[in-house]
């Protein structure tokens, strides 16, 4: 065999193993990062749009405050999202401020 083919095989050899890799360890948990085993038996909003669906996922994560201090930040990460659509609009990055 030459070095040619070897180097093309022992490619393809290493391709199939990370491949099969990641989706027997580290796909199963990206795709449900950050939830707790209560959440991933719970129905979401939008579930029954595809019922059957072939693959799906959810990302989580825990915010220690509550709903009042949280809400003013969202709010302020979502104001002004359209300009984001509009090309001629060019503006620079705001800061987030304290609510």
């Amino acid at each position: 065999m030459s070095r040619l083919w070897k180097a093309t095989f022992a490619v393809l050899a290493a391709g199939t193993v990370l491949g099969i890799a990641y989706d027997r360890i580290l796909r199963p948990w990206h795709q449900y990062w950050g939830m707790t085993r209560d959440e991933l038996g719970r129905s979401w909003p939008g579930d029954e749009l595809v019922p059957n669906a072939c693959s799906d996922a959810t990302h989580a994560i825990t915010i220690n405050a509550s709903a009042s201090q949280i809400w003013p930040w969202i709010v302020q990460i979502g104001q002004g999202s359209r300009r984001l659509l509009q090309l001629h609009a060019a503006r620079k990055p705001r800061r987030l401020r304290d609510a």
